[in-house]
């Protein structure tokens, strides 16, 4: 299994994740989802990064870097890859990858799910910094 970042050319294993609708959205959210990948991998606005299997995307998220500061979405896992570890390992994965770069700071954002999100995101070391009208988490990490 490889970490990786994820190009245009990799368009195609985006198509593939979202084949059978791991996520659940309603057919308009998901072909909206789909266009935005599109745009954000040839505009190069987000960098989004994953881990690859046997020419699977299992699990990806995607990067905003800012200087000190990180913006991350994510991570989206397969579920047959979820409670496996992996949501972890895209995160670790990318605050190395922000470390490097010189980031002090990464902020991540859960949209769905929020219960599951915080859980997760507090047993990694984030905490709560906000909640949008929108219902848009943001936690916090100090690198």
């Amino acid at each position: 299994m490889e970490f990786r970042k994820l190009k245009m050319e990799d368009l195609a294993l985006f198509k593939v994740f979202y084949q059978d609708n791991p996520l659940e959205e309603n057919e308009e959210d998901l072909q909206i989802r789909r266009e935005e990948i599109e745009s954000e991998l040839y505009s190069n606005k987000f960098q989004y990064f994953g881990f690859e299997e046997t020419g699977i995307l299992i699990a990806y998220g995607k990067l905003l870097y800012e200087g000190e500061e990180a913006h991350f979405i994510g991570p989206f896992v397969l579920p047959t890859h979820q409670r496996k570890g992996m949501g972890k390992k895209i995160v670790k994965n990318v605050e190395t990858y922000c470390l490097n770069k010189g980031a002090t700071r990464l902020n991540a954002y859960s949209f769905i799910d929020t219960k599951l999100a915080e859980s997760f995101l507090t047993n990694i070391g984030y905490r709560l910094k906000s909640v949008s009208e929108l219902g848009v988490n943001v936690y916090i990490k100090e690198l």
